[in-house]
């Protein structure tokens, strides 16, 4: 009886750990979706670009769009406009 109590205790702990990791994932999930995918380094690399650019966008929406894997040449207005945009809300 006490063997049963023990694995059943067992069983319950893991669960509920199992439970724990993936709230915490899916709130990194949520978190990231807010900043459209950019993790907290990439944000804190873009603002430490706005910063020693001496408050100029380019740089970052460059360093941004190259993690978005759209090149330069090819960054639409709507591109460029959605990160401006983002900058203003994420900063």
């Amino acid at each position: 009886m006490e063997h049963k109590l023990r694995l059943d205790l067992a069983a319950s702990l893991e669960a509920v750990a199992s439970l724990r990791r993936e709230t915490n994932r899916l709130k990194q999930q949520t978190k990231r979706k807010r900043f459209d995918g950019f993790t907290f380094i990439q944000r804190r690399t873009a603002l430490a670009l706005y910063v020693m650019g001496e408050f100029d966008m380019r740089p970052v929406v460059f360093y941004l769009l190259q993690l978005m894997q759209v090149l330069q040449h090819s960054a639409s207005e709507a591109d460029t406009d959605h990160v401006s945009t983002w900058l203003r809300i994420g900063f």
